[in-house]
């Protein structure tokens, strides 16, 4: 199946009356299709299960023309394929995770891309962690900020807490909500796994309120 049997599979769908709700709960930043996650799933698992047999120069190729669709939802596609497909990264592979941060970002996409994409990139090859992540934290891009502080959401007890200061810290100050928002989420994620640590961290360095407030929601 191809992108363009694909974008027909989505718009054949007979009901597409969310798209002016999905619309509007994005502030209008994108157009959408008007598929909510359930039946966009459905719709496109034999597109994913067709292209993850690919090799990944394929994969790559496919995930940036989906990503070029003015849909909202054929980005969510490209993310669902590109998870799938983590057996097979390398260490390329990287570039799409960057590509897609930089381009059109907003938090729908960022922190799919960095809870899940970079967060198990970075356990497949760690050798990359260190120079990336202080390129994001120090970027001018709000969205590379907010992925390095959201890469580690899944690793619980894998969680490496040098990383989580180092990633927090630089951004203490940051005036952007999506950012504060990350470093209270980030804190609040990692206080299920060691709690003290979190209450610690809160305790020694000066968070923004909303972020104080995220981190000890449930402390």
């Amino acid at each position: 199946m191809q992108i363009d049997q694909l974008r027909e599979r989505f718009f054949s769908y007979p009901d597409l009356s969310k798209r002016e709700w999905m619309e509007n709960y994005m502030k209008d930043r994108y157009p959408y299709v008007g598929l909510p996650n359930p039946i966009r799933k459905a719709l496109e698992k034999d597109f994913i299960s067709l292209w993850k047999q690919r090799e990944m120069e394929e994969i790559a190729l496919v995930f940036r023309e989906l990503w070029r669709q003015p849909e909202r939802e054929f980005c969510y596609t490209a993310l669902e394929l590109l998870y799938a497909t983590r057996k097979k990264w390398t260490e390329g592979t990287l570039a799409l995770i960057e590509h897609a941060i930089a381009r059109d970002a907003w938090w729908d996409t960022v922190d799919t891309l960095a809870g899940k994409c970079a967060g198990e990139y970075f356990l497949k090859f760690p050798g990359k962690r260190e120079k990336t992540l202080k390129k994001w934290i120090v970027s001018p891009d709000l969205w590379f900020n907010r992925a390095a502080i959201l890469h580690q959401l899944g690793y619980k007890k894998r969680t490496d807490t040098e990383w989580l200061r180092e990633t927090i810290v630089p951004q203490l100050g940051s005036k952007e909500f999506f950012i504060q928002k990350a470093i209270g989420w980030a804190l609040r994620q990692y206080a299920r796994t060691d709690a003290l640590w979190v209450a610690d961290f809160c305790d020694e360095y000066p968070l923004k309120p909303l972020s104080r407030r995220e981190a000890l929601k449930h402390l």
